[in-house]
């Protein structure tokens, strides 16, 4: 649990250290939850993919 756990804030962290040295104080958080999204979309896209992928590989599999 704690690795699993220790991954996300440890990337949110440091996101947010990164850009509070870039920006500053006033604009790393508003900056770090619009890096946070634009990474939530990937893995949507990418699960998305990955899905459809295996949807056709069944598919595949159970016409042959």
């Amino acid at each position: 649990m704690v690795p699993v756990v220790g991954l996300v804030l440890g990337f949110i962290g440091g996101l947010w250290v990164a850009e509070r040295l870039r920006l500053g104080p006033g604009q790393a958080w508003p900056s770090t939850r619009q890096a946070l999204g634009a990474v939530g979309l990937s893995l949507l896209v990418e699960f998305a993919a990955a899905l459809g992928i295996a949807v056709i590989w069944v598919f595949g599999l159970l016409a042959t």
